[in-house]
């Protein structure tokens, strides 16, 4: 595979499409989206032939209306519960002047059916915005790839995403209940839920091997953690420079964490087999971890450079209006402000648009480029037996 995006092309699609986003409140988000995703798909090339993207504004606006819906609901039914809980517990409590039942029993019952009801619907608020997000998230990579053509032939994955939560909910659980140590049984299974789902034309998508060789790669997320654990007793035992160590060991433990999902991911790619083709190779952890860092880290100093010069101008109109006298604020004193909001106003838009604009450039072309560099398809003889569906070779 090739990329062949140029830089100067993507620098003014993104740079216009966030002083869009901006000037419209955030009303062409969607648009923009669209636009830079299909740039993106024209840019790699796979066999001599690009990726297209068919994705439109109107469809992501519908799916986050859809997303608004779903959680507006599901607050509402929180909402009630937690109401009917808590009036349940009101009318215990107002048994007491009845002379019901005693004053303290009743004073006890009351309390525990408020806290009881209260720890319900938080367990049941995280784990319906569990169920929720990879949901979504599930959809999204559904319908992101049925969008995808390549050859004339259009990817689809079967719609199960309430399968795919259910199933992360469970392994989830099962993580937590060992500890992490089942953490690759649950990033192979999962991405075998989504990958024995997708088709491209007539040719399935299937995952084979196993998810014990996820372990290599989850090995330094273990002594990292063991590591951190180390050092949090050492630090409560009040040890000499153990607050160092328990920064360096949090540290250790997020590249860590951020070097097995690449190298899952990696590895993942490499067992993907679709009939007669399959996939080899993938990004390289080393170099995508340079890749985000840089990229978090100049990214972070441009939004502090912005953020910063806001303080001393707070400051300047804090003392112009001098409200320490304790007299209301004139129409004199506040039209004296508008220097200060102006330039905070500038200062902010800047940010929204230097902040997205510098991530798409230093993080997401860069790590584009890097994964269709570094893949490659075998078996493409094998193409000339994929048909579109309802179609021919």
């Amino acid at each position: 595979m090739t990329f062949v995006g140029r830089r100067g092309a993507h620098v003014w699609l993104v740079l216009r499409g966030a002083v869009v986003v901006v000037l419209t409140l955030g009303l062409a988000g969607f648009r923009v989206r669209e636009a830079r995703r299909r740039w993106l798909w024209s840019a790699v090339r796979a066999d001599g032939l690009p990726l297209e993207y068919e994705g439109d504004a109107s469809s992501g606006l519908a799916e986050w209306l859809r997303a608004v819906a779903l959680l507006a609901g599901f607050g509402g039914v929180l909402a009630l519960a937690l109401a009917l809980a808590l009036a349940l517990a009101l009318a215990l409590a107002l048994l007491r002047p009845l002379g019901l039942a005693g004053e303290a029993a009743v004073a006890a019952a009351a309390v525990a059916v408020a806290v009881a009801a209260v720890a319900a619907v938080a367990v049941c608020a995280a784990l319906g915005l569990f169920l929720l997000w990879h949901e979504a998230s599930d959809r999204e990579y559904r319908l992101m790839l049925g969008r995808t053509r390549w050859r004339g032939v259009g990817f689809a994955v079967a719609p199960r995403g309430w399968g795919y939560a259910r199933a992360a909910l469970g392994h989830g659980l099962l993580t937590l209940l060992t500890l992490g140590l089942l953490w690759p049984r649950m990033t192979w299974a999962l991405a075998r839920h989504r990958i024995d789902r997708t088709s491209y034309g007539s040719a399935q998508l299937h995952l084979g091997g196993r998810w014990q060789r996820l372990y290599p790669a989850f090995l330094s997320v273990v002594l990292a953690a063991l590591a951190l654990a180390a050092s949090g007793f050492a630090t409560r035992a009040g040890l000499p420079q153990a607050q160092i160590v328990t920064l360096v060991a949090g540290l250790a433990l997020l590249l860590a964490v951020l070097h097995y999902r690449i190298r899952s991911r990696r590895l993942i790619l490499g067992a993907v087999t679709a009939g007669g083709l399959a996939l080899a190779g993938g990004a390289h952890s080393g170099r995508v971890m340079a890749i985000t860092l840089a990229g978090w880290l100049v990214t972070l100093a441009v939004v502090l450079a912005v953020i910063l010069p806001l303080v001393p101008l707070w400051q300047m109109g804090a003392l112009r209006i001098n409200p320490a006298d304790g007299q209301s604020l004139g129409r004199a004193a506040i039209l004296s402000l508008w220097p200060f909001i102006l330039g905070a106003i500038a200062l902010v838009t800047l940010g929204l648009i230097a902040g997205p604009a510098l991530w798409h450039l230093l993080v997401v072309r860069p790590l584009w480029r890097e994964a269709a560099l570094t893949t490659t398809v075998t078996g493409a003889q094998w193409l000339r037996h994929v048909r579109a569906p309802g179609g021919r070779p």
